[in-house]
């Protein structure tokens, strides 16, 4: 049996319709090529499940 972590990426959100959609798409981007492969290299993680986004 393993454990779940939680965690949530954050960060300013302009009023501007087409900067807050920069905004998120940075995030996601952020999450799927930066965050998720380093958490993978890790010794016992198995798997990264993102949702949201």
């Amino acid at each position: 049996m393993g454990e779940i972590y939680q965690y949530t990426l954050e960060g300013d959100m302009p009023s501007d319709p087409r900067e807050q959609a920069r905004v998120l798409t940075d995030l996601r981007t952020l999450q799927e090529w930066v965050i998720t492969p380093l958490l993978k290299s890790v010794r016992g993680v198995n798997e990264i499940n993102s949702f949201g986004g």
